[in-house]
């Protein structure tokens, strides 16, 4: 399936599991979130693809990029 805003490479049913179902759970709430989710997602893919996809869901749960950062895309 192809993504549906054509930049996190991951399917429709992927973004909405990280982004707002149990996926969310998983990471949004703990101490560091952007490291746990990366973390999560490195069980399924390469260093670099986990960093950008856990990037691209921080942002798109917390309206701004892992570190503090409001860079626009």
């Amino acid at each position: 399936m192809v993504d549906p805003d054509g930049k996190t490479g991951a399917s429709r049913e992927l973004n909405e599991y990280w982004t707002k179902g149990e996926g969310l759970a998983k990471w949004a709430n703990s101490e560091h979130p952007f490291r746990t989710l990366q973390t999560l997602l490195l069980q399924h893919m390469s260093l670099r693809e986990a960093s950008g996809l856990a990037a691209r869901y921080y942002r798109m749960v917390f309206g701004r990029w892992p570190g503090g950062g409001t860079r626009k895309s």
